[in-house]
């Protein structure tokens, strides 16, 4: 009888994991080009969600494709992207992320590359 209730609640929690819908957001690092301003942290921005009670999953680095006008001082491509659950998609928004659907191309294809946090 024990086993099948551990069985049971395996089961629900497996159930429960499931259905939360994963998505990922981004926003831009902040940093300019030769060094003149190093720009957030990927800590630093998962640690903006997790004040505001969101839980992120999974982080990552990454930058845009395009182009910026070579200049020092100048913005650069970078972005810091982090998985969150669905439910929390415009929470995150008024905080100023993006979800990186808006980084694809009119063919789906994402528009970024995801690249080494240094």
């Amino acid at each position: 009888m024990k086993l099948i209730a551990s069985i049971s609640l395996l089961s629900l929690l497996l159930l429960v994991g499931c259905s939360t819908h994963a998505v990922m957001i981004y926003e831009a690092k902040g940093d300019q080009q030769c060094g003149y301003k190093p720009g957030k942290t990927i800590t630093e921005s998962a640690r903006k969600l997790e004040n505001e009670g969101i839980v992120v999953i999974e982080s990552f680095c990454g930058v845009k494709h395009g182009f910026t006008m070579a200049m020092c001082g100048g913005p650069t491509l970078n972005i810091l992207l982090h998985h969150i659950d669905e439910k929390d998609l415009e929470r995150a928004e008024k905080l100023g992320f993006k979800p990186v659907t808006q980084l694809h191309s009119s063919d789906n294809k994402p528009e970024f590359d995801m690249i080494s946090c240094e």
